[in-house]
């Protein structure tokens, strides 16, 4: 029996909805607010497509730690879509 592979957009959809569960069903701000920084990441691949420093996320970095990367499914969510993670300060 051949599996058919899942549909990026599928995958996506259903990390976020683990991530949402992850921070907490109720906390939609912060989903929201932890999206909109996977969203502005994207944009700068986006403007600066040969640059590959915008495709690192510094785990060190405070912001994006407390809304994305403490988290397994906000950081698989960044993997999912390219990004690569980076220990540097």
């Amino acid at each position: 029996m051949d599996e058919k592979p899942v549909p990026f957009k599928d995958q996506v959809g259903d990390l976020i909805a683990a991530f949402h569960k992850e921070i907490g069903i109720n906390d939609k701000q912060k989903l929201q607010s932890s999206l909109t920084l996977v969203q502005t990441l994207q944009k700068k691949i986006i403007d600066n497509p040969n640059d590959e420093k915008f495709r690192m996320v510094k785990t060190a970095n405070p912001k994006i730690n407390e809304a994305l990367t403490k988290y397994y499914n906000g950081m698989a969510i960044l993997k999912l879509i390219g990004f690569r993670e980076s220990i540097d300060q």
